[in-house]
């Protein structure tokens, strides 16, 4: 439960204590509040907002067609944001959809791990904060690890 937020707001009889200042008690209590279809309501979130992202890439890229349709040259603002809505778009469909295994782990020989698990700031509102970001923002696996 200390390693995933996810599991604690899914099994609160087993999440360790918070650590820390009163904090970290009023945060330890709130994380157990959270409703057990968090996980599921965060999915739909991701989804949502890939929808959205894509529905604006394509109103922007219309537009940019039209004007072109009828002589007129898009500004500036357009192309950047069909370019920014485009890379939004891509990143999204990667959090909704995931992403293979094998770049998962390129990443993180690239990158190396950046949280260190256990330790002694484990269990501090800080590192907790950090864990549901990273939830939020890290795209999947799009298949399990243990399924052939």
């Amino acid at each position: 439960a200390v390693l995933s937020p996810l599991f604690a707001v899914a099994h609160p009889e087993c999440a360790a204590p918070m650590r820390g200042d009163s904090t970290a008690i009023v945060f330890s209590i709130a994380e157990r509040r959270l409703p057990k279809g968090l996980p599921t309501f965060i999915e739909s979130l991701q989804r949502g907002t890939f929808y959205s992202s894509a529905a604006f890439v394509v109103a922007t890229l219309l537009r940019a067609v039209w004007l072109r349709i009828h002589g007129r040259r898009p500004k500036r603002t357009l192309t950047i944001a069909a370019t920014i809505g485009s890379a939004l778009s891509a990143y999204m469909l990667a959090l909704v959809k995931g992403l293979p295994m094998e770049v998962h782990v390129a990443i993180a020989r690239l990158v190396g791990s950046r949280f260190t698990v256990g330790g002694d700031n484990s269990g501090t509102v800080a590192m907790r904060l950090l864990q549901y970001l990273a939830i939020l923002t890290t795209p999947r696996a799009n298949r399990s690890l243990f399924v052939q």
